[in-house]
């Protein structure tokens, strides 16, 4: 769990309008799938 709350730190620092909407998706895509990886109840 630790990591999804690195993850949304790192998330909140960026500068989305420089930051690549595609990417971005793709990172929140990858975090998800970690997730229910972890929780299968999800």
């Amino acid at each position: 769990m630790n990591d999804i709350s690195n993850y949304i730190k790192v998330m909140n620092d960026l500068d989305l309008d420089n930051f690549s909407l595609e990417l971005f998706e793709d990172i929140r895509l990858s975090i998800y799938l970690q997730i229910t990886k972890l929780s299968p109840s999800i």
